[in-house]
């Protein structure tokens, strides 16, 4: 078998007879914890929707950030090049923006940048400004702190996985306590993405977070043992039409059931109060803080997602094609979605364009250009 041919079939859904053994004796949920939630999933459970929400899950508010004032502690937080842009042109610091811009930055890990050869000078920058912030974040958060891979990787195996283990070692060099648990890398719906995240995940090196808005590429990440796959309702409601995005993380929650591995489904960009109630059962559901407040006056709700014995209705799709590599994946998720993906690596690839135009000023503007 090819290396390619290899690559697929473990990406995308084709024998794990490592995974099986381990999946026979570390099941994700037990079957009798199962059969329990089964017998209560018609039942609505707590005081409100918003404790229903939360008696099988969590209800995050990602309304929260660290640096606000509110007293209270953010439960995630996001370092990507967006994020760096703003915490440089936000900075509080009382002299020039370039003072601020090199402060965030060691006089040490200045002069390794400067030096290392054959490494960029601004995406040197960038990635040690990265594990400095997420250092910084980590600190702040009560859960793990989401670093967005770099987008020119999102086409390359090898790049994401070298890359994902740099960060990890910058991130430990600049104080994370065990980044392997505290850093969560959010890696595209590539083809080659996918690949990285098994190859990750398969040997404890990193946790990953796959972002999707289709079946195609939810069973490729749950196949690749990620540990979230990200259920985009919004996306998957404007791609497939209304009610599609939670329909989606029904059975992204039915899928990481039957396969037994460590994949925990969450719910992103849920637009209403009515779609968060409908998604009680999801292990995470990421809300502004307007719905959360009216899911607390709403009554309570019954379980929809997971909690009640899995169906086959669609076992004929949860084997991708594995012989065509991309072309498979791209062809099983469709032009919309594959087009979805690419916009929003583009969008990435974009912020970093950005991050070293404005560094590039910012060095010319000290006479070091």
């Amino acid at each position: 078998m090819s290396v390619a041919r290899g690559v697929a079939r473990t990406a995308l859904g084709g024998p794990r007879k490592a995974r099986r053994i381990r999946a026979a004796t570390t099941v994700r949920r037990s079957v009798a914890r199962r059969a329990a939630l089964a017998s209560l999933a018609t039942q609505p459970v707590g005081g409100s929707a918003l404790e229903s929400l939360n008696a099988y899950g969590a209800a995050v508010d990602v309304s929260l950030h660290p640096q606000d004032a509110t007293g209270a502690p953010a439960p995630s937080a996001c370092v990507n090049a967006a994020s760096m842009l703003h915490a440089f042109r936000s900075s509080d610091h009382t002299g020039p923006v370039a003072e601020a811009v090199y402060a965030h930055l060691s006089r040490e890990q200045w002069a390794a940048c400067l030096q290392e050869p054959g490494y960029s000078l601004w995406s040197c920058v960038l990635d040690t400004a990265s594990a400095n912030e997420a250092a910084r974040l980590a600190g702040e958060v009560t859960g793990r702190v989401v670093v967005a891979t770099r987008a020119r990787h999102a086409h390359d195996e090898e790049g994401l996985v070298r890359w994902c283990e740099h960060m990890l070692d910058l991130a430990k060099s600049v104080g994370v306590k065990q980044p392997h648990k505290k850093l969560l890398f959010r890696i595209p719906a590539t083809y080659e993405g996918l690949a990285a995240v098994e190859r990750l995940e398969s040997r404890g090196t990193a946790q990953c977070d796959v972002s999707t808005a289709c079946r195609a590429h939810i069973q490729a990440a749950v196949n690749a043992d990620a540990s979230s796959v990200t259920v985009q309702v919004g996306a998957a409601d404007a791609l497939m039409g209304e009610g599609a995005g939670v329909a989606l993380v029904a059975e992204a929650y039915e899928r990481a059931e039957k396969v037994g591995g460590k994949s925990k489904v969450c719910a992103a960009s849920v637009r209403s109060a009515d779609k968060a109630a409908a998604l009680c059962g999801a292990d995470f559901v990421l809300l502004p803080q307007s719905i959360i407040a009216e899911l607390a006056q709403r009554p309570p709700v019954p379980r929809t997602v997971g909690g009640h014995q899995a169906t086959d209705n669609n076992e004929a799709t949860l084997s991708l094609p594995v012989d065509g590599g991309r072309a498979a994946l791209e062809a099983a998720a469709g032009s919309e979605v594959t087009r979805a993906v690419e916009l929003g690596v583009s969008a990435e690839a974009e912020a970093e364009k950005e991050f070293a135009a404005y560094m590039c000023r910012i060095y010319a503007s000290c006479g070091e250009a």
